[in-house]
């Protein structure tokens, strides 16, 4: 069994729950949506990898916390699943999924899966009747800190219907400097105000969107 890869790099979590915890990211291609915001469009760039060959790779690093990121990972469920079979035949690692939760709201992968392989999952709705359902759904792993419903906002307009659900709260990045701290601003402001955990984008704001390796 293959993966399709975009990439995979050791780097720090720059955003979320585990903000500054060193990481190893592994990139999938494919996704279920094309966002206009998205700060990783290169995902849609990659080959494919032997499960074999990725564990080997893994293996390797001195870091046992492994970010599963796209694109959307669970279009690849399947190989994700071995892939943790065969990486904790030996060693344990930590699994981190980042998902926008479209396959988990479609039922096409279900919530017990995800967390009996994930030590974490961040789930970032795309839009508010997945938000919702997925609060509902999950209020248990929510609230002992096993997901998060991650909104990415600038409180107005994008994602403003979704900030009930959500449990962090990120800025919109648009790459425009001036916008962009007026965005972190009201973020902060209104997760102040309202007891919700404030979230950056570290690598964005260090190095841009479309950055490979960050």
């Amino acid at each position: 069994m293959n993966l399709d890869v975009s990439e995979v790099f050791n780097s720090i979590q720059a955003e979320g729950r585990y903000t500054g915890v060193p990481v190893v990211f592994l990139r999938l291609q494919k996704c279920t949506r094309n966002c206009s915001f998205c700060d990783t469009q290169y995902h849609k760039v990659g080959k494919s990898v032997s499960i074999v060959s990725l564990a080997k790779q893994l293996s390797k690093q001195p870091l046992r916390t492994i970010v599963i990121t796209g694109g959307e990972p669970l279009l690849q469920w399947e190989g994700i699943v071995e892939l943790w079979r065969v990486l904790n035949k030996d060693k344990h690692f930590n699994i981190h999924l980042e998902t926008n939760g479209d396959l988990l709201y479609n039922k096409k992968v279900t919530y017990a899966e995800v967390l009996g392989v994930c030590s974490y999952v961040a789930i970032s709705p795309k839009e508010v009747k997945i938000a919702r359902q997925l609060y509902k759904d999950l209020p248990g792993p929510l609230s002992k800190g096993m997901c998060d419903v991650k909104v990415v906002t600038d409180i107005n307009t994008t994602g403003g219907s979704m900030i009930p659900f959500a449990t962090i709260l990120m800025p919109l990045t648009t790459c425009n400097v001036d916008r962009d701290i007026i965005n972190r601003k009201k973020v902060w402001e209104y997760c102040t105000k309202n007891g919700i955990r404030y979230s950056p984008r570290l690598h964005v704001e260090l190095f841009g969107a479309q950055q490979r390796g960050v």
